[in-house]
């Protein structure tokens, strides 16, 4: 093993403590019961594309810590369907009971696509038009997705010395 003063000047140690702390992919409201909107979906629209989401509504994508900090984690949020969009691709919900001043797309959740398409597709299908419903009633909490897990709090994350 090297030592510093053989890495050359100005070298130092790296922390390993903050090279682990995590950091949100998305920062949204996470579904009690993603069974339950997939359900609906099948009974009340048509058959489900292959690969199933319905896991979340994301709210920010790739978000700031300034961003982050304003959001209440694990807040309970109530939801509820307004319309949805289908084709071939995919097929998502859009949703009215939760608005966020940094969310840049319209509220909804992928419910699923076909192989090969990207959950991000809903955005577009929804910009091509939404179908009204007065559909089910859906909740959820504040969250993020770190890359391995749902969180509801900051512990371990790159916010916690932000917040």
């Amino acid at each position: 093993m090297e030592a510093l003063s053989d890495l050359g000047p100005g070298a130092r140690p790296v922390d390993m403590t903050e090279a682990k702390l995590k950091k949100a992919l998305w920062a949204g409201v996470i579904l009690d019961n993603p069974e339950f909107l997939l359900t609906w979906f099948k009974r009340h629209v048509e058959p489900l594309h292959a690969k199933h989401s319905a896991h979340h509504m994301t709210v920010i994508f790739k978000p700031t810590p300034a961003q982050m900090v304003k959001l209440d984690l694990g807040s309970k949020v109530t939801l509820h369907v307004v319309a949805y969009a289908a084709d071939d691709k995919g097929q998502a919900v859009v949703l009215s009971g939760y608005r966020n001043a940094d969310a840049n797309r319209e509220p909804h959740i992928t419910v699923s696509t076909a192989p090969g398409v990207s959950p991000a597709y809903s955005n577009d299908l929804i910009a091509g038009g939404v179908t009204p419903v007065d559909g089910p009633t859906l909740t959820g909490r504040v969250g993020f997705f770190d890359g391995k897990a749902d969180r509801f709090d900051f512990e371990g994350t790159v916010y916690e010395s932000v917040k």
